[in-house]
């Protein structure tokens, strides 16, 4: 079922029509000191016949093409769209957290395409943070620039997966983002010392830590310990439709 899924999500990208097959959830981020609710992260999910497919099934494919380009840029404007109807009038600091493939930032147009869909849904570039994951293909010139001209704009950016010191400095190196996202496997028994290391390395990198996987309250006051203060995990929540997260999290 989820290969006749991902075929048919596949074909209809093609001809661009994405609202029958992509959609999104949220998974809540937290602030560790006061477990309250600050934002959330953006996660891309296929739909076939009302079952929802894992992006796994399906992503790889359009990466290696300008699909993932075209609906990026379809989610990005559906996540615009999230933020200013349903979380900014009730939350105004609230965030969300959208996640890039490298192609997209090496699109030339990408960056005034982003600025285009903020000027339309009239939300603060404050409000968004964009995750930029691992992938095959290299950050060129072009995507760098496309981070510079998007962070004067006032949008944040994220390194995704950071799980070594030197994940932290070639990173950096490549484009200082604002954000470093720890990876879920810092968070395992025995990486306490190695963790620490590296958040200490982000520090020094001007970035901030947005921990991943928490599951433990002893994962939280290690975190806490080295002044890591957003989060996000099953410790938390579990990744929610839009509808349960604007109830549980925004009109509460």
């Amino acid at each position: 079922m989820s290969e006749i899924g991902s075929n048919f999500i596949l074909r209809k990208i093609t001809h661009c029509e994405y609202s029958r097959v992509v959609d999104f959830f949220v998974q809540p981020i937290f602030n560790l000191s006061t477990f309250q609710c600050v934002g959330a992260e953006v996660l891309l999910r296929g739909v076939h016949r009302h079952n929802i497919i894992q992006p796994a099934k399906f992503l790889q494919q359009l990466e290696e093409n300008d699909g993932i380009i075209n609906v990026g840029k379809y989610i990005i404007g559906k996540a615009f769209e999230f933020l200013q109807q349903d979380v900014l009038k009730e939350k105004p600091d609230f965030f969300l957290s959208i996640n890039l493939a490298t192609r997209q930032l090496n699109d030339e147009g990408f960056a005034e395409i982003i600025i285009d869909l903020q000027n339309e849904y009239g939300i603060l570039p404050k409000s968004v943070i964009f995750e930029i994951t691992r992938s095959a293909e290299a950050l060129s010139p072009v995507g760098q620039l496309n981070i510079q001209r998007l962070q004067d704009e006032g949008f944040a950016f994220a390194w995704d997966d950071i799980a070594t010191i030197d994940d932290v400095h070639n990173r950096q190196a490549l484009a200082e983002c604002d954000f470093i996202k720890l990876d879920r496997d810092c968070l395992k028994t025995g990486h306490s010392e190695k963790t620490h290391q590296l958040i200490l390395a982000a520090h020094k990198n001007n970035a901030s830590i947005i921990a991943e996987g928490v599951e433990t309250m002893a994962q939280t006051s290690m975190l806490l310990k080295h002044n890591v203060e957003l989060a996000q995990g099953f410790l938390f929540s579990r990744p929610m439709k839009k509808i349960d997260f604007v109830k549980t999290y925004i009109l509460k």
